[in-house]
């Protein structure tokens, strides 16, 4: 990508971050904290205690380096990151997490 529009492209990912990320996240590589947007995994419908899967974890590049098995926290609950990030684009990537134990 050509440095303007990687520039405009990295502005725009941020805004769209801020504005649709719903969670707090603090790990190692970023301990101020930086927002994210959580995919909460699937709650059975007939025993709501019952939670089925993963949760997905998208954030910006720039704010964290995450890792399998790096140890994070999300809105103050304590997640492991079960995968290598997948990068969505130039500026964001998805992690699975698993709720720590």
């Amino acid at each position: 990508m050509d440095a303007p529009f990687k520039a405009i492209g990295q502005r725009l990912a941020r805004a769209t971050m801020d504005r649709l990320g719903d969670v707090v996240v603090v790990c190692e590589s970023a301990p101020e904290g930086f927002v994210a947007a959580l995919s909460v995994a699937d709650v059975d419908a007939f025993d709501r205690h019952a939670t089925i899967g993963d949760f997905d974890l998208r954030y910006l590049l720039e704010d964290a380096t995450l890792r399998a098995g790096d140890e994070i926290s999300v809105d103050g609950k304590a997640y492991i990151v079960a995968a290598d990030p997948r990068r969505l684009s130039a500026c964001d990537a998805t992690v699975t997490l698993r709720e720590a134990a």
